[in-house]
């Protein structure tokens, strides 16, 4: 268990941690838990202050123990905190303390980055000579886990360019592996040299796993392959894995509802062999081939209960003009998309235009483009079959180019978008948010601002955002996905 006297050491604070590196230096004395009040109100009616321990101490352990499971941050991963839940409630009194120690489900989730082993550099140095005593890392994780006893565990693991040496984190690493059975989300983003460590060698059984997400996994060469509960997996990602292996894993993952494949060359021919229906809800695919391995998968699948999609290209700059295992895909599975991502689709505008005329209950689109706006967003304005349910639109120009935006073109359209629908109009609804960001914004965004079209849209609560060029990584996508309320 954690360790249950007062004594507290210098302790990484989550994001805190990966961000800036610094500690936060925490006494070895009894600690001075927070002094707390709240207003009462006495028999004669006055307001006075009082501790809430006198009364929140009266609690049974049991109640306190479920109130403090309702403290824990909303995040499927906790990162550990000083000033957040679970160990902010270690430190607010020593009953509280105890209670919070021996509530598994406080422990049972964590958020572990190796790069928080790593030597400190000379600035952290400084800091750290002066603190009292250093947290003991690996035995601090140790006991975390520990703590969560029998619970499920939802684990995410992950390093970076600047990892620890591997022997300094074998240990709970290790540890982790051997609670297999107790997996219930589990999120490996590291190296191979970390992955053995935590994926079990031998033969086990995962009789909790309902998400998994590993990178670089050698689905057929690990011999725990046959042993994953593909029939309960809800949630699947993989960074780095080949068409017939996604094919693999969506065919023995009937109760899958998401997943993400970061698709990599393969040497031979995938041969084609439809997939029954899945009920898939939430679709991620990268491709950085020149191969359209995303059209190979997509012609394999049919995804009539699909809500979100999102189709990352981010191979080397060839044009393609035939996208016709899109269009088919989008046809045969008859869904009501709401929720679409194109990044750099290597196609000539008029087939990407094309290609959003095969989603037209998308009400969500956010597009990183190749080549400039200008022109789609004419078609945006004028062409009324084109997305008519949309709300949302975020476009991404990530290449610069010589001629800047065409602000009274870009007005008209959001304009036009704006306008609640006619009733026997194509056109279902209103565009309620517009976002672009490119590299040559600050001009563009002057010509904007000055026009009175710009200031009516915002007064009239249109959501417009000009900035800087974003960063879409798939997690941002996933966490996206989730905090738009859908049943996972």
């Amino acid at each position: 268990m954690l360790n249950t006297s007062p004594s507290d050491r210098v302790l990484p604070a989550g994001d805190r941690m990966a961000n800036t590196s610094r500690s936060i230096i925490l006494s070895e004395r009894r600690p001075d838990y927070q002094k707390q009040y709240a207003l009462v109100r006495g028999l004669d009616g006055s307001l006075a202050i009082a501790p809430p321990n006198r009364f929140v101490l009266t609690l049974p352990p049991e109640l306190t123990s479920e109130i403090f499971l309702y403290c824990l941050p909303n995040s499927d991963f906790i990162h550990p905190d000083p000033f957040t839940a679970p160990l902010l409630l270690c430190h607010v009194c020593r009953p509280w303390r105890h209670i919070a120690l021996d509530t598994p489900g406080l422990w049972a989730s964590l958020h572990l980055n190796l790069a928080w082993f790593c030597s400190p550099d000379e600035e952290e140095e400084e800091v750290e000579e002066e603190a009292e005593e250093l947290l003991d890392l690996l035995a601090f994780f140790r006991d975390w886990i520990s703590n969560a006893r029998n619970m499920p565990l939802s684990v995410h693991v992950e390093d970076d360019h600047s990892s620890p040496p591997k022997h300094e984190v074998e240990p709970l690493l290790s540890m982790i592996g051997r609670r297999s059975a107790q997996w219930h989300k589990i999120m490996l983003r590291v190296s191979p040299a970390y992955f053995c460590l935590v994926f079990p060698s031998e033969s086990l059984i995962f009789p909790s796993l309902h998400h998994l997400a590993v990178r670089n996994a050698p689905l057929f060469e690990t011999p725990w392959m046959l042993d994953i509960p593909w029939q309960r997996l809800t949630v699947f990602r993989s960074e780095n894995i080949g068409v017939s292996e996604c094919i693999h894993v969506l065919r023995n993952g009937p109760s899958l509802l998401s997943c993400t494949f970061h698709l990599c060359q393969e040497n031979y021919q995938v041969p084609f062999t439809s997939l029954p229906p899945l009920d898939l809800q939430a679709l991620e695919i990268t491709d950085t081939t020149t191969q359209l391995l995303i059209l190979t998968l997509l012609q394999h699948l049919t995804l009539p209960a699909l809500q979100c999609l999102a189709l990352k290209f981010d191979g080397p700059r060839h044009t393609h003009r035939d996208f016709s295992r899109l269009v088919s895909f989008a046809s045969r599975s008859a869904f009501a998309l709401k929720h679409l991502t194109l990044c750099l689709l290597p196609v000539p505008e008029a087939l990407l235009i094309q290609s959003l005329h095969t989603f037209p209950s998308v009400i969500d689109l956010r597009l990183q483009l190749r080549q400039p706006a200008d022109d789609l967003v004419h078609h945006f304005q004028y062409d009324v079959d084109l997305l008519p349910h949309l709300k949302s639109l975020h476009i991404v120009q990530n290449f610069p180019h010589p001629t800047a935006h065409d602000a009274a073109g870009l007005l008209r359209m959001l304009a036009a978008r704006w306008e609640p629908p006619h009733p026997e109009s194509r056109r279902k609804a209103q565009l309620r948010s517009f976002r672009l960001a490119d590299h040559a914004m600050p001009k563009f965004i002057s010509v904007l601002c000055s026009d009175a079209k710009f200031c009516v849209l915002q007064e009239q609560g249109m959501e417009l955002d000009f900035g800087a060029v974003l960063n879409w990584s798939w997690t941002d996508w996933y966490i996206r996905y989730k905090s738009s309320g859908s049943n996972w």
